[in-house]
């Protein structure tokens, strides 16, 4: 594998598990990104809202509260058109079903759990 060049994108990580979070945010850390962190959709969208940096969303599917991470990406894609978000779910078995339903987005891509850097 190829050393990749830092980067100066920013990511914004969205899970309510403040564990899967951390290691999300010092993996993506680690490989040069800036990052801005929100614990659920709602706070994601505030953040999106106020920040025209965030080149990329990265978000559980899964979160408690009004707003699953499939929501937060229709909202995401009405606020923000081909703003990129990877969403990323621990449900294999749902996972084909997920992906077709988000088909109708270049932008958006999944990642099953557990995933690793590359």
């Amino acid at each position: 594998m190829k050393p990749r060049e830092p980067s100066d994108a920013t990511v914004l990580v969205v899970d309510d598990d403040q564990r899967v979070r951390e290691i999300a945010v010092m993996t993506l850390e680690a490989e040069g990104y800036k990052i801005l962190e929100a614990n659920n959709g709602q706070t994601a969208l505030q953040l999106i809202g106020g920040n025209p940096d965030i080149d990329l969303v990265f978000s559980d599917v899964i979160m408690p509260g009004a707003m699953s991470g499939v929501d937060l990406v229709k909202e995401i894609l009405r606020l923000r058109p081909g703003l990129k978000v990877i969403l990323v779910t621990g449900y294999r078995d749902k996972a084909a079903a997920l992906k077709e339903g988000l088909a109708y987005s270049s932008s958006v891509g999944l990642v099953i759990k557990p995933y690793d850097v590359d």
